[in-house]
């Protein structure tokens, strides 16, 4: 929360009062800004009346609309300088290039506009929003910047608005700079839109034109966006299944399997082999499937034997 300055005391006596929109704080020697935007308040988190500009909507204070200077909902009571109506979007002035009391004067000029001597008949620089004259612009249009708003703001500013004398601004979240012109760790491309592959090397960050990187250990590709072979996950992770007849899918291990291999991964045996290559046939003696790694299993009533590979006797 915002603090407005300490308040001048004569023998630890206030001499002056909180501005519209500050409350005494704790100590009655400094100002505190009123929580709610445009209120005035008792304590600050209430709202108890509004500001110059805003009116009292529900419990809160709305603004008027843009001419206003003072509003009950949304019809004006005052209006700026060269304005009139209910809403303030009549001009007063003879000359709409104008700002003025009577109708017959030009005290100075609307946004674009100057030399009020002249009724401002002369237009600014057109990335001007207001000039002294057609080349010292006192303020840029957005998105512009430099002594005649000649040169433009960079994208990564945020609402792409910079500083009039040095481009300077604050970053999307995707650029960094002084001025954001340049991609932030772990970004590129022209609008610094595109991540760097989670394949890239941890300790360095990727070519901000194209994302070329050095790739981490099970990664490969000019980006290093694809997993090496017999691999698959999203950190490239696991080894495709020894099953697999081919390759497997990056993202899931599924695969087209090898003989005597089956299910989705081609990581179990084929009903009635084992072995490490699925190579071995199990006993006819089993009761069903016998274990892929050493070919046991439940034997059928008339054999026995760890295989079941012998008769029962008698």
């Amino acid at each position: 929360m915002n603090s407005a300055p300490h308040l001048s005391c004569f023998f630890a006596v206030c001499a002056e009062t909180c501005p519209p929109g500050y409350v005494y704080y704790n100590d009655d020697t400094t100002c505190q800004k009123c929580y709610y935007t445009g209120c005035t308040c008792k304590n600050v988190q209430n709202c108890n009346g509004c500001l110059d500009g805003y009116f009292m909507n529900r419990y809160l204070c709305s603004p008027c609309p843009d001419r206003c200077l003072a509003c009950t909902n949304t019809t004006c009571t005052s209006c700026k300088k060269g304005y009139t109506g209910a809403t303030c979007d009549t001009y007063i002035c003879a000359n709409r290039n104008c700002l003025c009391e009577s109708p017959w004067e030009c005290d100075s000029c609307i946004g674009g506009y100057y030399d009020a001597f002249t009724n401002c008949t002369y237009q600014c620089n057109p990335n001007c929003s207001s000039c002294l004259d057609n080349a010292t612009c006192e303020s840029c249009k957005p998105g512009m910047y430099g002594a005649d708003c000649s040169n433009v703001c960079s994208k990564g500013c945020k609402n792409t608005v910079c500083n009039k004398t040095d481009g300077s601004c604050s970053c999307k979240m995707s650029f960094t700079g002084n001025t954001c012109d340049q991609c932030n760790s772990g970004w590129y491309g022209p609008s610094c839109n595109l991540r760097c592959s989670v394949g890239c090397n941890s300790t360095q960050d990727c070519n901000q034109t194209d994302g070329s990187c050095m790739c981490s250990e099970y990664f490969m590709g000019v980006r290093c966006d694809q997993c090496k072979d017999c691999r698959y996950g999203i950190s490239c992770e696991n080894v495709c299944s020894s099953g697999c007849n081919t390759t497997c899918n990056q993202s899931d291990g599924t695969c087209s399997c090898m003989k005597n291999f089956t299910a989705d991964l081609c990581n179990e045996c084929m009903t009635g082999m084992y072995g490490e290559s699925c190579e071995l046939t199990c006993s006819r003696g089993c009761n069903g499937k016998c274990n892929r790694t050493d070919g046991k299993c439940t034997c059928l009533k008339q054999y026995t034997g760890v295989l079941c590979d012998e008769c029962t006797p008698g």
